[in-house]
């Protein structure tokens, strides 16, 4: 079988990337024949292509609206397929939603559509959210399946931009078991891992602002930030500016993940708005306890007070006080916490059972 799979960035290496990679080489060592698309040729494609698949570069795509890129891209895109004549298409993100899928008007392979969040969607102003949900509406028509991450995304896609029951579905994302053993550190520092873009819809000004009131009574941690983004240098500025900088270690992006998870004792995420976190499920695959704001599926990864913590969004106060009372537990008890949350990373989000899933949705 001949599979290709379609997202916007090549430049950075997020949820969508790392979920096409790791089922793109899943489906090579079944015997299938993958091709990856994106804009251009950043760190995404030279990981691409380090892996061993192919790769075809859109140098005409990119994130934001550009209507001379957009027409070319859906021409070349539409173009390449004729050349291959793959039998499944799976289309990642929004811009790439777009094309892919008015590029692929008229053609009889199967057209999947997997959304990993609404959050352009749901960011948007009145206007803006309107205008959206009836593109999405619209482009529906043109795949077989449009897949949600998270059931609070199926929920909005049905009811919010009322796209078919017929056609919207939930799968939720896998990540494979490192399958390493329960580590908690008698250190009396907690190490604190987030995993983060420095761009919309993460919120880093809530977290240093509960960070800078955990500070006041508590200096016991750390917290390692792992990411880029346009906002980097700004975000160091800023913490340097609140008295913090040698609370937070700024790393940039990293390709390996699994020293960090292995020696954090907390993982964070804060954000405005997500779809189904793809570093916090890696987080609960490393037996680490996750705190994270309730926003799009996070609630469906996160038991709170079981495998982790929920905070309100934009609320640093709340944030802090959560913080605080973390910092006042010992590892032991987070470590039964981390145990909570591999098991239900076992039960609902392990790779094997995404992937069996994802199988039937190409022959259904």
């Amino acid at each position: 079988m001949k599979l290709v799979q379609f997202v916007t960035r090549s430049d950075t290496i997020g949820g969508a990337q790392k979920y096409i990679l790791e089922t793109s080489c899943s489906f090579r060592d079944d015997g299938h024949e993958v091709t990856v698309f994106s804009g251009g040729e950043g760190v995404f494609c030279n990981e691409v292509k380090r892996r061993g698949l192919n790769y075809i570069g859109l140098n005409s795509l990119v994130r934001d609206v550009s209507l001379y890129g957009d027409i070319k891209s859906t021409i070349a895109f539409r173009s390449e397929i004729k050349k291959l004549k793959p039998d499944v298409v799976i289309i990642h993100s929004a811009k790439a939603g777009l094309v892919g899928r008015l590029a692929l008007i008229g053609f009889s392979n199967k057209k999947i559509f997997i959304a990993h969040g609404w959050s352009h969607i749901r960011a948007s102003k009145s206007i803006g959210k309107f205008l959206y949900a009836l593109i999405e509406r619209f482009l529906s028509l043109f795949c077989d399946k449009v897949i949600c991450i998270s059931q609070q995304d199926l929920i909005y896609a049905n009811e919010k931009l009322l796209i078919s029951k017929n056609k919207a579905c939930l799968l939720y994302s896998g990540v494979r078991d490192p399958f390493v053993p329960t580590k908690f550190s008698t250190a009396k520092v907690y190490n604190v891992l987030t995993v983060t873009r420095f761009q919309h819809p993460k919120d880093f000004d809530t977290l240093l602002m509960a960070m800078s009131e955990v500070n006041k009574v508590c200096h016991d941690w750390i917290i390692t930030v792992l990411g880029d983004g346009e906002e980097f240098e700004f975000y160091q500025r800023k913490t340097l500016e609140l008295g913090l900088f040698d609370k937070f270690k700024f790393l940039g992006f990293q390709e390996e993940l699994s020293e960090f998870y292995v020696n954090s004792d907390l993982v964070i995420l804060i954000s405005k708005s997500e779809g189904l976190p793809l570093s916090l499920i890696e987080a609960m695959s490393y037996r680490k306890p996750i705190l994270a704001s309730n926003v799009g599926g996070v609630s469906e990864l996160i038991d709170d007070g079981v495998t982790g913590y929920l905070v309100p969004p934009s609320d640093y106060l709340a944030l802090s006080q959560k913080m605080f009372k973390i910092f006042c537990s010992s590892k032991e008890e987070l470590s039964i916490l981390g145990e909570n949350s591999y098991e239900k990373y076992k039960r609902e989000f392990s790779f094997d059972k995404m992937i069996y899933n994802l199988y039937k949705h190409f022959q259904s």
